[in-house]
């Protein structure tokens, strides 16, 4: 595996790590929704699991200077993407971003709130939507019972019932949780998300 480090922000806030692999019809929009956030305290760190297309061309062509570069050699799936950016992330919170998907602007500005208002907690996360193609679904977890300006803390295990209660694009983990916890589950090839997600919230 070989790390190439362009250019590092000294101790960030977040460090949002974007696994990218043949995403190059959606990652252009993906990081132009990272640097929309009205929040700016972060890093961004682009993994790059072996793209055979031109995804790393589209995403040069933005010219971001708070960028780390992680580039694997040979293909190796999501979970061990996500690992590389944990290895080479300095920010205290640990978030991601698939590269096909957008965060609105003010979604680091929310987890920031949650942070204030919950100092002890060491998981965040907001609500999400889910389109496909020009059709909306709202998800089918507990939250879309919730008052839109709920914040609280509440339980994963009884709350994430069918759909996910979040997932891994509406998240954002203390980084202390990845040293309790352990990393993604290399060996699996779907559902590492599910696993870890029961290990960080057991």
């Amino acid at each position: 595996m070989l790390f190439l480090i362009i250019y590092e922000v000294p101790m960030p806030k977040f460090s949002i790590i974007v696994p990218l692999y043949n995403k190059a019809a959606f990652v252009e929009e993906t990081l132009e929704s990272i640097l929309s956030q009205t929040e700016k305290d972060y890093e961004v760190i682009i993994v790059n699991d072996a793209s055979t297309d031109n995804s790393v061309e589209r995403v040069q062509q933005l010219q971001i200077t708070s960028l780390k570069w992680v580039e694997h050699t040979t293909n190796r799936g999501l979970a061990a993407t996500r690992n590389s950016g944990i290895q080479v992330a300095s920010g205290e919170y640990i978030t991601f971003l698939d590269a096909d998907d957008v965060w609105e602007p003010n979604f680091l500005k929310q987890i920031s709130r949650l942070q204030s208002d919950f100092p002890e907690a060491k998981i965040f996360a907001t609500n999400y939507w889910e389109w496909f193609g020009q059709k909306l679904v709202v998800p089918h977890n507990s939250g879309r019972n919730w008052d839109p300006q709920f914040r609280g803390i509440v339980s994963f295990f009884d709350n994430n019932i069918g759909q996910g209660l979040y997932n891994h694009g509406s998240v954002c983990f203390h980084r202390s949780v990845y040293n309790s916890a352990g990393n993604y589950n290399e060996d699996l090839d779907f559902s590492e998300d599910i696993d870890f997600n029961i290990r960080a919230n057991y």
